[in-house]
This record gives C-alpha cells, structure tokens and sequence, in this order.
C-alpha cells in the first residue's frame, strides 16, 4: 500500500522486462486514470506520475505487460491520505412544526483516515452564510428549537485528521411545519331526505403551514368505509345526493402542504329524512318596561322544524307586511309562504314561486382608461370617467393600481378606497416609467380593471405644455363679479362669461382687498403609532404614512436625523441579525496558538448580540471550521494549531435574529520567535579580533531562521552594542601639545578577501572497474578542498562520495552494471562554487534558451524528447523534472544518431508546444571528451 498526501505528486516507477519487448498498459481497478497523468513506457521500465493527486486518486491501479510469449499483470494500491468525500444519502427524515430530523452514510472515501466525527450546519433561505448546530458521532441528527413555519438549507460535512470534507446539503428548501391538527367540533346546521349541512371549527393549530382546505368524508352506519364527499375551502358545506332514510356518519379532516391531519368524526350519525318539530316559543319574561323615546328590544327563542315562520302582532294585529329572510345557501332554490293569524286563528298559507338565493347586484363595469395630467418626478395625477354599468348598486368607490415597467406586478396607489374621479399618486422613483389602471367597487364586489394607460415617465416637465384638452362646462354662474384696482374709476368683468343677456343692479364688496395667496405654516400630524419607536424585519418593505397640510403646498423631504423649519422625527428600528464586529485584529501568534480579539457591531440589529463564532480555516481549504460556537467575551485564543501552518480567521457575531455578517483576518502563519542558540564557544582569539561559533537554536519558532545578531559588551558595562560589519576610522596626530584634528576614512565593509571559487573545469572520468570509478577534473584559483556527489540513474537524490584537497578521487562501492552522474565543487572559506558534472560514456548533453512566453504563469520544469534515426516515434529522454535549462541524456547507444526536442511546463500545468528539434547527433564514445552543448531554440 502507498500512503501519499494530497497536493503531492504520484510517482509510480515499474521496471519491466520481456523479449520482444511487451506492451504495457496502465488502469485503474474502480474507474479511470485521470487525463492530466503522465504515463511513459520505455523498453525497460514503465512510469506513471499524477501531480496535485486528491481523494479521488485512491484506488487500486494495475500494470499489464503483453508480448508473443504471454501477459503478466500486478496491483498497486494507492491511498491518498485526505479530507474525506460528501457523506452519501443525506435526507430530512422527519419534519415537525420546530424539528428536523437529518441522516446519512458515510463517504465513500474516508480519505485514508477514520472519520471523527461529523459537522451539521444550516441556512436560513434569506440568509447567504451556513452557521453551525452542533457536531455528532452518529449518522442522524434531529436539528431542534427551529422557527415555525421558516425555511432553512441544511448540510453536513465529514471531518478526519486532515482536515474537513466537502459537503452534502439539501437541493430544496425545507420547510419547519407539519401537518395540521385535528378540526374543531363538528356539528349538523340542516337535515332533510336527500342533504346533510355540516360545520366545524378552525383546527387549534395548523402544524406551521396554511391549511388549504378541507376534506368531509362520509360512510354508512357501522361501516369502515370512507368516501370523500366534499372539499372546500370554508368551515361549511351541505352534502347531497344522500339516499332519503338512510343513517350516515360523517368526519372532516384539515389539508395543508404537509399533509392530512387525523380526521374529527362527528359525534352521532344522522338520518336523512325531513325533520318536523311543532313550533314553541319560550318567552324569558311576558311584561318588559322601557322609558319613552328609547328602542323596544324582545329577545324570544323559537324552536321548530322546518325553520317556523314568525309572525309579529301587536294586539292581534300584523305590524309589517315585509320580513328580510337571511342566512340563505348561495346557489340554493328556495320557495317561501306567509300565514296570516288573527284572534281567530291561522289562515291558509301562499306560496311563493321557486327563488334561487343570489345577490341580486353584479359588479360594475370597467371605468375609463385613466388619463395622465401634472407630471412631476415623485408625483403623476391621474382622472377617469365613471362606468358605463354600475351592476344594479351604487358605486361605492375606486381603486387605482400602478405597474413600473420593469415588474410584473400590480401595486395599489391608494390606501384607502378613492370616491373622486381624480387622485394623484405619491411616491414614484424618478426616471421610472408607469402604467395605471382603475377598477370600480359596488355591493358585489370589485369590477374588471380599466384598460392600462400608456407608460409615463416620472419627471418633472421640461417643455411647455400643450393645450387643454376636453373642455366641459362644469356650473353655471348666477352673478357677474366685477373688480377694479382701488383708485381706479372703471369695472372689470372678472367671473368667466354666462351668456345671461339680463344683469341687475350691482352691490359693492365693503372695503378693499389686497390680492395675495392665503399662507398657512406647514403641519405634520404623527399617528400614535409613529410617535413610537417603528420595528421591522429586515426584508420586509418599511412604509410610513404621514398627513402633511399648508398653503401654498409645502415642499416635503424625508432625511435621518435632519431638522428643518418644520419637522417630525420617526424612529425606525429594522430588526436583522448583526453586521460583522470591527477592528477585528491578531493580538499574539504563539508556535500553536494565535489570540484574537475584536470589537462589537456598529450595528446590533436591534437586538442584544448573545454571543459570538469564532471560525478558521486552512490556506489550503476552501471551507471555514468552528472553533467556538458560544464565544461571550470580545476575544479567543485559538489552540491546537499546526506549527508552522497558515490560517485564515473569522468571527460572526449572533443575536435572536441570526448570524450576522463576517469580519476576517488576513493570513496567519502560526510561529513565533526563536529560541535562544545553542552553546557559543570561542574559537579564536586575536589582540583584534575574536572567532565565534554556536550551535542552532533548538526550535525556529516554525519560521526559518533568516540571520543571526552578534552583540558584545565591553567587561564591567551594562549596555550591549550591535558588532556591525561596516566601519569608519580615524586618525589623529599627536604631540607634547596634544591631539590634532581628525582625518575620517571612507565607509569599510569587514569581509572576507577573497569570494566563492570558480567551478571545476574539464570533470572526466578516467578509470571504471566493476565497483569503482576515478573522477579528475582542472583547480580552479583560490580553493581549499572539492566536494563530489554521485547520482545513480532513476533515482532522485544526490549522494555525497567524499572531500579531498586533490584533483581526483577514487569513489568505490558502486553497483555493478550501474549508471552514475557525478558532480564536483570547489570549496573555500567564503563558501562552495557551482557544480561541474562529468561527461558520461554514450551520452549526448544539450542546452537551451528559457521561452519568450510563460503563459501567465511561472515555468515550473521541461521535459526532454529523444528519437534515433531508424525510428518515428518521439519518447522521453528524462525520469524526473528538469528546472535548469542544460541536461546530459544518458543510456544512448554507440554511434547512433538521435533528434531532440524540449517543452516546458509552467505551475498550473500546461505544456508548451515542442521546440524545434535539435540533431541529428551521433552518440560517439570519446570515453571521456565532451562533445559539446546543442543549442535548442
């Protein structure tokens, strides 16, 4: 089994052996490779590398070699060792009016580690950000102390000790409801042969949904079958078609989106027949007394069936000849007949004709289209013309409706009913263009709408307006007024023109009268209710209603906490969850641990803030974990952080309403300062200088450690000073009269003489024995010693072979009918020079430039293309990834001839087209002389 973590790279290396050589192909035992994998098959080895390997990558991968002589295949298990996958058959199991109740299985892939637990978070719909319910064990949760009726997403998340998975969640919205209670009481209004009339009460609670109606179900005495004979909408209904003398029972059951409640049975069966009760009267009292001038109000029960009829005499005489029958069935034909009665007796009875109860009205028709006058950017006043019927009842009024012409919906403009043919509409956005329509309202109900009006723009006029149209004579005046300006001697006829041929004698007006506009000082009249302090959810629409009076008209602005020459002041408050607390900031980063600290919301929401979440999350996740659900205090340390790790964080913080909006930090790498070094010891000891040496500190604080600071302290003194590595000097002269002026040096910077040795040149090797090799190479100037590493073929690590002071070494106890590199350094006391590989036998060494164009992204490698001139086909000439831009190709063949080609790759993976090939080349063995570099552009 391999164990790899996510984000690294696969890399699976297979030699492979068969004569001829056998065709290999690379599968994946539970699916397929990805696509991006590199698979290279060679004669003598087969390779397969995925880079940034996820979950997804774990599995069982097989290796099949083919040829004449047979197939031979082998199984490599591969674990990536990850955050798990979404856990699998996330449903809502149960839902009641303030519960839910979730389950799950687990992922399919555990990520190569057992899962912890699990993490449920919810939504409401209105919001946009999971917050946390709890963490749990078990693979079912029931999510309690849920609003009624809200509507909430849920999801839960696998958690091992890589991190959190990614997340299963509900598609559709759930609803918190149930279905509804049992209806009230049920009782029987009416009997007769063929019909029953039922009615019930509300259920005491609708389970969190609306209920939509209600079903009556019926059945024979003593029988368990139930068959549905009425749905409706009200707490009412009369069954019919019922077969005369036969005993039913009935019950009624609730409806709403959740279901069917359990059913309310009426508590006796009922008969169908015609019932017949002789009437009584059971007068409370038979003397009443009442003051003149007051109403007479008798009360007396009357029992009977069918319903008597009443009669009222006062001294055997009949006071009316008219009685308003109500409570009739809608739709139901009735006949009615009237009995006289005197001291004698009851006469015989008339009938009427058949009368089917009905309103007699209709509603009205369609007023005018509404015609458009006095347009201003927030205001626009409309008229129409009465309708052309009226449905047989007075009109009682008018509503107008508006349509922005960017919606879909019609919004009323008058808050109460309007009894003019004209209104003006308030309240329009300007710019917005508005159509209008009007309905008229009788006794019957509300009438078809107007046809819409064309749109209007909100604007006040930037033109002159046209003529008025329509013009009507309204009244008919009586009196021709007269004016002159005081002083003057001649009349003026100001009122309009009566066509009266006849005028009478004029009267004069007493006294003068200056022309001027009445002016009345604005007025704001506040409801009780606005004088209060004004609370709103947050998305509901917040609408305030305010009487405004004064001649001329009053210019109206509405501002917050902006005080005029009249003004009134309404405090609104919208009841929301928080916004996200300020000044959020890292306080300490310790090697495990980070302290955070933070201030509360500007705004509260308009409510008390409970408490506070406190969240990370990894550089690389995308989600966001809880650290702490209950947070009360205005700062957290957050432990058990990785050393050396990045973090992002963020607090949220919680009133009644909700989770409010996140405040979050920057990236934090979880470090600190260094421990102090290691044991300082002297090593030399100059009348000028001292040599120093120390060891490590034995922890960086998770950081790298970047340099050192040396300080010294002159013996007996208490304060340090920083030993700097640039100097000024000083030179005074001095005689029996004393010093001299000073004469300063230029800045000197304290360094070594010499710097970093020139590579070795000429690296050769010039003896081979089954398990040694001699390297020599040319000295470079000013070195003390040489370093030589070796690499074998495949592998991935250079190997230090050993130091000398010399120009050749002797590396032995190397494998026999191995391949090896092997590189040289140069070495002084200013540091190592660059390395200086050897020439190998039967290889070819080839070079290039960098491309003109990395694609957006940094070049991360190249990867080499060799083909030899019997053959077509191109195939990789390297094992690992290539970041210089020079590389020697070994395991070429004696004399033969070879093409190459190179393509580069940068970080986010894309491969360049080849470049142009460079050869042919013939592979010549010099055993030892370099054959030079081949330039590829």
């Amino acid at each position: 089994m391999i164990n790899i973590r996510a984000a690294c790279t696969l890399r699976l290396f297979v030699p492979v052996r068969g004569r001829p050589a056998p065709e290999i192909k690379w599968g994946k035992a539970d699916g397929e490779i990805k696509e991006t994998a590199q698979i290279d098959n060679t004669g003598n080895y087969a390779s397969l590398v995925i880079e940034n390997v996820d979950r997804f990558d774990s599995g069982k991968y097989t290796l099949t070699a083919e040829n004449a002589s047979g197939v031979k295949s082998v199984f490599i298990s591969v674990r990536v060792l990850d955050s798990p996958s979404p856990p699998t058959n996330f449903m809502v199991k149960e839902i009641t009016k303030n519960s839910v109740t979730l389950t799950w299985e687990p992922p399919l892939l555990d990520g190569g580690s057992k899962i912890k637990h699990y993490i449920v978070e919810k939504r409401e719909s209105t919001r946009k950000v999971y917050s946390p319910i709890t963490t749990c064990n078990k693979m079912s949760l029931k999510v309690e102390s849920l609003p009624e009726g809200g509507i909430f997403f849920f999801r839960v998340l696998a958690e091992n000790e890589y991190g959190v998975g990614l997340q299963a969640k509900t598609i559709e919205p759930i609803k918190i409801s149930e279905k509804p209670q049992p209806p009230g009481k049920v009782s029987v209004v009416d009997v007769s042969r063929s019909t029953v009339s039922l009615k019930w009460e509300k259920p005491i609670h609708d389970g969190g949904s609306r209920v939509s109606h209600y079903e009556v179900e019926m059945a024979p005495k003593d029988s368990d079958t139930w068959s549905l004979c009425a749905s409706v909408k009200s707490l009412e209904t009369t069954v019919a078609s019922l077969l005369q003398g036969e005993e039913y029972q009935f019950r009624v059951v609730a409806v709403n989106d959740k279901g069917k409640s359990d059913p309310r049975q009426l508590a006796h069966s009922v008969v169908a027949k015609d019932l017949t009760i002789e009437p009584s009267i059971r007068p409370k009292a038979s003397t009443y007394s009442v003051q003149v001038g007051y109403d007479l109000k008798i009360k007396v029960p009357i029992a009977g069936h069918p319903k008597p009829t009443i009669t009222w005499t006062k001294d055997g005489t009949i006071q009316a000849i008219s009685y308003k029958v109500t409570k009739l069935l809608p739709g139901n034909e009735y006949i009615f007949r009237v009995t006289a009665v005197n001291k004698y007796g009851v006469g015989e009875p008339l009938e009427s004709e058949p009368v089917i109860a009905r309103n007699p009205f209709t509603v009205p028709s369609a007023p005018s289209t509404p015609e458009v006058s006095a347009v201003t950017r927030d205001s626009i006043v409309l008229t129409w013309e009465r309708p052309e019927e009226n449905g047989g009842a007075e009109i009682e009024g008018y509503i107008l409706e508006k349509r922005d012409k960017d919606g879909i919906r019609w919004t009323k403009c008058n808050k109460k009913r309007l009894n003019d043919l004209r209104f003006r509409c308030t309240g329009l956005t300007e710019g917005h263009y508005y159509e209008f329509r009007v309905s008229a309202e009788n006794a019957a109900g509300t009438g078809k709408p107007s046809a819409p009006s064309q749109y209007i723009k909100a604007c006040d006029a930037t033109y002159p307006p046209g003529p008025p149209s329509n013009p009507k004579v309204t009244n008919h005046s009586r009196y021709v007024i007269e004016m002159k300006e005081a002083g003057d001697d001649e009349w003026i006829i100001c009122s309009p023109p009566t066509g009266v041929q006849r005028v009478g004698e004029p009267v004069d007006l007493p006294g003068s009268v200056i022309a001027a506009e009445k002016l009345e000082a604005p007025e704001i009249e506040l409801d009780a209710d606005l004088r209060k302090m004004v609370n709103v959810r947050a998305t509901a629409t917040l609408r305030l209603f305010v009487t405004i009076r004064g001649k001329p008209e009053p210019e109206v602005k509405w501002s917050k906490n902006l005080s005029g020459s009249k003004s009134a002041f309404i405090n609104v408050r919208v009841l929301d969850s928080p916004s996200a607390p300020t000044n959020l900031e890292v306080k300490d980063v310790k090697r495990n641990s980070v302290s955070l600290s933070w201030e509360p919301p500007l705004i509260d929401g308009g409510a008390k803030i409970s408490h506070y979440i406190v969240e990370k999350r990894e550089q690389k996740r995308m989600a966001f974990t809880s650290v702490c659900t209950n947070c009360v205090r205005n700062s957290y340390i957050v432990s058990d952080l990785q050393e050396g790790g990045r973090y992002y964080f963020r607090v949220l913080a919680v009133n009644e309403l909700g989770v409010g909006l996140p405040a979050s930090t920057d990236q934090v790498k979880v470090s600190e300062a260094p421990l102090p070094p290691g044991k300082v010891v002297v090593e030399d000891i100059t009348r000028h200088s001292v040599t120093l040496s120390w060891e490590k500190p034995d922890h960086d604080g998770g950081s790298k450690i970047t340099s050192y600071i040396v300080e010294m302290q002159p013996k007996g003194e208490d304060k340090w000073t920083l030993c700097r590595n640039e100097y000024i000097f000083r030179v005074r002269g001095v005689n029996k009269y004393g010093d001299g002026e000073a004469l300063e040096s230029e800045p000197v910077k304290a360094m070594d003489p010499f710097t970093v040795p020139a590579a070795p040149t000429n690296v050769q090797v010039t003896a081979v024995t089954s398990d040694a090799m001699t390297i020599c190479w040319e000295r470079p100037v000013r070195v003390t010693g040489y370093i030589v590493e070796a690499l074998e073929k495949g592998q991935e690590k250079w190997v230090k072979c050993g130091a000398t002071k010399f120009t050749h070494l002797t590396v032995s106890g190397l494998r026999e009918n191995a391949e090896y590199f092997f590189r040289v350094r140069a070495e002084n006391h200013a540091g190592l020079s660059d390395v200086k590989e050897t020439i190998i036998p039967n290889t070819i060494s080839l070079a290039w430039e960098k491309p003109n164009y990395d694609g957006g992204s940094p070049i991360t490698g190249y990867f080499i293309e060799k083909r030899d001139g019997a053959n077509s086909k191109w195939s990789k000439a390297n094992l690992t990834n290539i970041t210089d831009s020079h590389f020697t190709v070994t395991g070429l063949t004696q004399d033969e001839t070879y093409e190459f080609r190179v393509k580069a790759r940068n970080a986010v993976g894309s491969i360049s087209s080849p470049s142009i090939t460079a050869g042919p080349a013939t592979c010549v063995d010099t055993y030892g002389k370099f054959l030079g570099f081949f330039a590829l552009v």
